[in-house]
């Protein structure tokens, strides 16, 4: 993230312009996704509506409108106009920007009805501003920009920002790369919270100084029953074909499989993202994780949203601290050189830590424990049983589990990700050990194929078929659901 804090300072310095406006969309004429008719011969003059997917906008000419094939709208001339939808949100300010080779004579002004809203320009080539005035920002309001010259206007893309005096500084991309960044440590920016539920509690996200956006539903020493969004401002993907989502995450307490990460464009179904490193809940140290946007890059009006629910029994605290959204499929973090043990060990290693009575201790680095799924819990998510033995009783437990490939099944070779824990408790029925990984991820899944032939004990050999795997006991052949096949 060290290249994220540099890209910060240098806005701040440079930046300040744009404070107070959000960007809320951007409508792109580079390409013509918005099915314009295409070369002057094919020019239309009546009014008429073009969609790109997610906005319509209604253009009308005195001359003629087209898209050019050099990448730019043409529209001309005097009286001409491009209306825009209305939109949810206030809007404080308009920026329409022409090709270099435009017209230097065009003038052209932002109209609500016959009001002009704004003040007028001269030039449409480059970026033109216009700051819409107070009494015509409220939401709803239908705005046209309206050329008011004998010339064309020649378009490559108009921004739409809304005011935002609350919001963090404005991060406006430097590079070729980011798209949108934003650290909670300054401020909420314009990312809105959507309580679904939240029980008793005056609110479950909250922006802090020290931690950025945290959520959490345990208040009063109890938990409480909650969902809520946090999500954010739309983000126009239209013009990229790959997109990352990175972010910096701390999570402690509760269960790994109440918080999740979503996406969507448009009115689209918001969809669950692959997050590439979740905190194992053992400590408060923050993790940077990546996410593919591969199913909503190359779309317009993209939000992401980040998801805590939790129950009257489990409330994880999750904190968001930084979120950048960056352009091509970037890797997420090295991924950590970690020790790979049996079931044997692992169990060795967790007996070895001396928990308190009603606690868990935790190894201070993660394993990759590798062994058989002999046991899937029915009542519990993600959790199962492993040993180093098909068929044998399982003591090392998985427990909450992300998965990565698919669900396990009993039988299947497994290997799991994360920090060996052993927990003790004292009741009445005596002391209860439990010795497992919880809220790791299972990074690999596989039927127990290609193994070399090897004694397991002196009356039994596991042998390999035709890529099969049997066992052979007392001259008897099995398969590895302890069938006799032979």
């Amino acid at each position: 993230m060290k290249k994220f804090f540099t890209f910060i300072a240098a806005v701040l310095f440079a930046g300040s312009m744009m404070a107070g406006n959000a960007l809320m969309v951007t409508f792109d004429f580079t390409t013509n996704t918005w099915g314009l008719p295409e070369g002057a011969s094919s020019g239309a003059s009546a009014a008429a509506q073009f969609n790109n997917g997610t906005y319509t906008i209604t253009l009308a000419a005195a001359d003629k409108y087209y898209f050019n094939t050099d990448g730019y709208l043409m529209l001309g001339k005097q009286n001409s106009t491009l209306t825009l939808p209305a939109f949810d949100w206030n809007t404080s300010k308009i920026v329409i920007t022409g090709r270099e080779a435009a017209s230097g004579s065009t003038v052209q002004n932002i109209f609500v009805g016959d009001s002009a809203v704004s003040k007028a320009t001269t030039g449409a080539k480059g970026a033109n501003e216009y700051e819409i005035a107070a009494d015509y920002q409220a939401a709803g309001n239908v705005y046209v920009l309206k050329v008011l010259s004998g010339h064309n206007t020649q378009i490559t893309k108009i921004e739409v920002y809304s005011p935002c005096d609350t919001c963090a500084e404005p991060i406006v991309p430097v590079d070729s790369t980011e798209i949108y960044a934003i650290d909670f440590t300054q401020g909420q920016g314009d990312w809105t919270i959507n309580d679904v539920e939240k029980d008793t509690l005056a609110y479950v996200w909250q922006q802090t100084e020290q931690y950025g956006m945290k959520a959490s539903a345990y208040l009063d020493n109890a938990n409480h029953a909650t969902e809520s969004w946090l999500i954010s401002p739309a983000l126009d993907l239209s013009n990229v074909e790959e997109a990352t989502l990175s972010f910096s995450h701390a999570r402690k307490f509760g269960e790994l499989n109440q918080l999740s990460v979503k996406a969507k464009a448009g009115e689209g179904e918001w969809a669950d993202l692959n997050v590439s490193a979740w905190p194992d809940g053992s400590s408060w140290s923050y993790l940077d994780a990546t996410a593919d946007l591969a199913a909503v890059a190359g779309k317009a009006n993209v939000q992401i949203a980040f998801v805590y629910t939790s129950s009257n029994t489990n409330a994880a605290t999750w904190e968001i601290k930084t979120v950048a959204v960056n352009k091509g499929a970037i890797p997420g973090p090295e991924p950590e050189k970690l020790d790979t043990v049996t079931v044997t060990e692992a169990l060795a290693i967790a007996a070895a830590l001396t928990p308190e009575n009603g606690k868990s201790a935790y190894t201070e680095k993660k394993y990759a424990v590798k062994g058989f799924v002999v046991g899937v819990s029915a009542s519990k998510t993600n959790t199962y049983y492993m040993s180093d033995t098909l068929g044998a009783y399982g003591t090392f437990q998985a427990y909450q589990c992300k998965t990565i490939d698919k669900e396990v099944v009993v039988n299947d070779y497994v290997i799991v990700t994360g920090k060996i824990q052993h927990y003790y408790g004292e009741g009445s029925s005596g002391e209860f050990h439990s010795y497992e990984i919880s809220g790791g991820t299972l990074v690999h899944t596989e039927a127990p194929q290609g193994i070399e032939n090897i004694v397991l004990t002196e009356k039994a050999q596991k042998v390999v078929v035709d890529g099969v795997i049997y066992i052979v006991r007392d001259n008897k052949l099995f398969n590895l659901q302890g069938t006799q096949v032979r």
